[in-house]
C-alpha cells in the first residue's frame, strides 16, 4: 500500500479501459502494472468475487460481480469495475439522482460531455451512447484501490452463481 494517505495506489480514470491504469509507488513514481494483470486477485483464490460499495444506488444496481472459470485475476477485477461503471443510466436513475439534488443532472451532463471529448473512440458514437454510471463521478473518476469498494465473500460463492 501507498504510505501516503492522500496519494492513490493507482492512477486510473475509471472512464477509460483498464489497460490505461498505472500504479503509484511509495516514492510517488507512476509505473506500468500490466505485468501483474494475470495475477490472482484474492487469497485464497476464487472464481467469483462480489464488490460492493457504499454508493447510494448500490441497492438498485447490485454489486460488481467478477467471474472467471479458473481464478479471478487482477485484470478481471479492473475489467469488471470498468464495465460496471460503463453501464448506461436509466431514466429512473437520472430521476432519482435529480431528486437528491437538482444540480446533479447538470453535473452529470458536464461529465458526460468531458468523457466524450477524452474518449479514444469516435466522439459521435460515444455521445450517442448517452449518460453512463461513470458520469456520476464528475471529475472524480480516479480509482484509489479497493478501499473505495468492499470486497465481500470472495469464496464459497460459486454455489450461488452456477
Amino acid at each position: 500500500p501507498n504510505p501516503y494517505a492522500t496519494t492513490p495506489h493507482f492512477d486510473w480514470d475509471i472512464s477509460l479501459p483498464p489497460d490505461t491504469a498505472r500504479r503509484v509507488t511509495g516514492r510517488n513514481c507512476v509505473v506500468d502494472i500490466s505485468a501483474g494483470f494475470d495475477e490472482v486477485a484474492t487469497w485464497p483464490p476464487t472464481n467469483v468475487v462480489l464488490i460492493a460499495s457504499d454508493f447510494i444506488l448500490q441497492e438498485s444496481w447490485g454489486p460488481i460481480v467478477v467471474r472467471n472459470s479458473k481464478n479471478v485475476t487482477f485484470l478481471d477485477v479492473l475489467a469488471a469495475i470498468y464495465e460496471y461503471w460503463q453501464t448506461p443510466l436509466t431514466e429512473k436513475d437520472v430521476h432519482n439522482l435529480q431528486k437528491l439534488d437538482p444540480q446533479n443532472y447538470r453535473l452529470m451532463v458536464d461529465a458526460y460531455l468531458q468523457r466524450c471529448k477524452r474518449s479514444p473512440s469516435i466522439r459521435e458514437w460515444e455521445m450517442s451512447q448517452g449518460l453512463r454510471r461513470v458520469d456520476l463521478f464528475g471529475d472524480n473518476r480516479k480509482w484509489w484501490g479497493k478501499w473505495f469498494f468492499r470486497i465481500i465473500h470472495t469464496y464459497c460463492l460459486a454455489d450461488f452463481f452456477d
